[in-house]
């Protein structure tokens, strides 16, 4: 599970190209409690850009993003290592944003860097 600062800057995150990448997050509300993802119906989206701007991965609940098992405010974002085969070694941010009808929440952002495997 990655860790975050008060502002939900979460520390760097490593990953090899042409890996798997798995990133567990728990989804807590402004008072730090969990939120229920599941009875509220919420939206949750992750989103990789390199240093432009440009988006490389969207990832959202159901496709890349699932609740882990036996609980309700936990998710596991998935980039397969097809999805990451072609990804150029650098340094990238990503930002988990999830959606409860009309509150937008940024749940985590932060640095990742793709490291090329040889």
């Amino acid at each position: 599970m990655i860790s975050l600062e008060p502002n939900n800057v979460h520390d760097r995150l490593l990953f090899n190209v042409g890996d798997d990448w798995f990133i567990h997050l728990t989804c807590n509300d402004a008072d730090g409690k969990p939120i229920d993802l599941i009875s509220t119906s919420a939206q949750v989206e992750w989103r990789l850009a390199d240093a432009a701007g440009e988006v490389l991965f969207t990832k959202t609940l159901g496709n890349g993003i699932e609740i882990v098992p036996n609980t309700t405010s936990e998710i596991l974002i998935t980039v397969t290592h097809a999805e990451t085969a072609d990804v150029p070694a650098g340094h990238y941010r990503d930002q988990t944003r999830i959606t409860v009808g009309d509150i937008i929440n940024v749940q985590a952002r932060g640095r990742v860097d793709a490291v090329a495997t040889f």
